[in-house]
């Protein structure tokens, strides 16, 4: 990574911004269990966060006013999002508690020595295997942040275009990123799937979509070290699986329902998704990875988006 990216700063924080950087989230209204191995799904339903517990049914709700998507870091004990945060009018990136509590913006800036929150915001979380960074999307741009602030802000750039590049997944010392970013270095219609070395910035392009089959929601399973995304021709979206190098893509799903988010479950067997709009929401489904024995776990007024599988 070169020093023109990456910026260290360290923080000289008014009581104010210590007030909101430390805020407490008050809507953490039910709480559960520490105890680990959990069979949770997060998502987002009429602008709060909620966790589904796969085994009861049962629905708590431990954020307000937080925007999808919704990631678990690595160790299923915190949770990134995005947030309104006044009186900075875009959507915050916060983390906060499995329950809730704790919450604290991450999408920061620096001015006249002081750190505070960015004014354009951030959103689509990624977390880094051991949960001490997170990728994020500003304006199409990826950025990395660490966490801990206690010695200061630390911020990498990864792309030096805005041609809608958003993080998708981070696995080994590469990002799963979704791009317009086209061959010849210009912007393309259609967007592709890459791995994003981190260290070196080179990429690899494992899917390329067309005219006639675009495509969506790359999701990797460190489990099988599969890809599973959604695929649309013409009208009609599946759900398709690929190697992690996108050779050998199955077409999983053959059904009426109108695919969109998805999430593996911890194991890899399994997958959650949303059927539905991107602007309404929709209902969520859970379903073997091979398609089989699909079956709906949350289905509220069908405005329910970005189901996010708890890991353990």
């Amino acid at each position: 990574m070169s020093n023109t990216n990456r910026r260290t700063i360290h923080p000289f924080l008014p009581s104010t911004t210590i007030l909101l950087l430390s805020l407490v989230c008050s809507c953490g209204l039910f709480s559960s269990s520490d105890g680990a191995p959990w069979n949770e799904v997060a998502y987002s339903q009429g602008g709060s966060i909620f966790v589904h517990d796969l085994n009861t049914g049962s629905n708590r709700r431990i954020i307000e006013s937080g925007a999808y998507p919704v990631r678990w870091s690595p160790d299923g004990k915190m949770i990134a999002f995005g947030k309104r945060v006044a009186p900075w009018p875009d959507c915050q990136l916060c983390i906060a508690d499995h329950n809730g509590n704790n919450l604290r913006v991450v999408s920061l800036s620096e001015h006249d020595g002081i750190i505070e929150p960015h004014p354009d915001g951030g959103g689509y979380p990624v977390w880094s295997p051991d949960g001490s960074r997170i990728a994020f999307m500003r304006f199409g741009i990826i950025f990395i942040a660490d966490i801990d602030t206690s010695s200061g802000l630390v911020i990498d750039r990864l792309s030096d275009h805005s041609f809608g590049e958003t993080p998708l997944d981070w696995h080994d010392g590469s990002l799963l990123i979704w791009s317009r970013l086209g061959v010849d270095g210009s912007e393309d219609i259609y967007a592709d799937c890459y791995w994003l070395n981190i260290s070196t910035h080179s990429r690899e392009r494992i899917f390329a979509s067309t005219d006639t089959f675009a495509s969506y929601y790359f999701r990797y399973s460190q489990e099988g070290d599969l890809i599973a995304f959604i695929g649309r021709r013409g009208s009609e979206r599946e759900i398709y699986a690929m190697n992690a190098d996108g050779s050998d893509v199955k077409r999983i799903t053959f059904n009426d329902l109108d695919e969109r988010h998805l999430s593996w479950s911890p194991d890899g067997k399994k997958l959650v998704f949303m059927a539905g709009s991107d602007f309404t929401g929709g209902n969520l489904y859970v379903m073997n990875r091979d398609g089989s024995e699909c079956h709906r776990i949350v289905s509220s007024m069908n405005n329910s988006f970005c189901p996010e599988w708890r890991p353990y």
